[in-house]
């Protein structure tokens, strides 16, 4: 019912402190249920940045419709090959994968509403690339692809205590209004739309990513822990 549920902490022995409530939010418990139904596989594949910034990648890989695990690093987006200058090009399955990591393969698709070079787990476009800081182009590895994919979040003004504050409540809106710009398949909450006429806002509904990103952050919260 998306009450909140506060379970006292049990009184500790006297000399110590005592904790304040514990506040249970069965919402956030249900999005991160239905986070796991839709997007499992994705979680816990970023690697780099606080498990905010992980978890928001992650979610970013499952709203651009790449393959979940390791090989959403290999993806190209989808659709006919018009060049392959590089020889980087490798079809598995009917999709478009790039090899090697030295570098943007820049391999241009025909998507069906225009031409894209959109490379990796976080589909960087050529263009984009090119105005990436020179540290960030030394390899297409994935490590560096996390990092670019924080760089660009950042560009557009995502802050650590942004996301913090989605986690906190479930609530992805301020998160999504600010990387709309970068990431088309993530819509607009004002319109409900991508950012571009002519690209197709897929998995990117406000409702799927409040859903995967609980699931995808729990995950790698667990995970940070885990590590410690």
């Amino acid at each position: 019912d998306g009450k909140q549920v506060i379970v006292w902490a049990k009184p500790k022995k006297k000399g110590k402190s005592v904790k304040g409530p514990k506040v249970v939010t069965p919402r956030l418990n249900q999005l991160a249920t239905e986070g796991a139904a839709i997007a499992r596989g994705y979680q816990n594949v970023a690697s780099v940045g606080t498990p905010e910034f992980r978890a928001l990648l992650d979610t970013i890989a499952y709203v651009e419709a790449v393959d979940p695990g390791q090989m959403g690093y290999r993806r190209v987006v989808n659709g006919r090959v018009t060049s392959d200058r590089n020889g980087r090009l490798q079809r598995r399955g009917g999709r478009n994968y790039f090899t090697g990591w030295n570098g943007h393969p820049q391999i241009v698709v025909n998507w069906g509403g225009g031409y894209s070079r959109a490379t990796g787990r976080y589909q960087v476009t050529g263009r984009t690339w090119g105005g990436l800081p020179r540290r960030l182009t030394r390899n297409i590895r994935p490590r560096t692809q996390d990092r670019i994919g924080i760089h660009l979040a950042r560009g557009r003004g995502v802050t650590q205590r942004m996301l913090e504050r989605a986690a906190a409540s479930g609530d992805f809106t301020e998160i999504a209004r600010h990387i709309t710009q970068e990431w088309a398949s993530i819509r607009n909450p004002a319109t409900g739309r991508g950012a571009h006429a002519n690209q197709r806002a897929g998995r990117g509904t406000l409702q799927t990513l409040n859903r995967v990103f609980q699931f995808t952050w729990r995950a790698q919260r667990r995970r940070n822990r885990g590590q410690m």
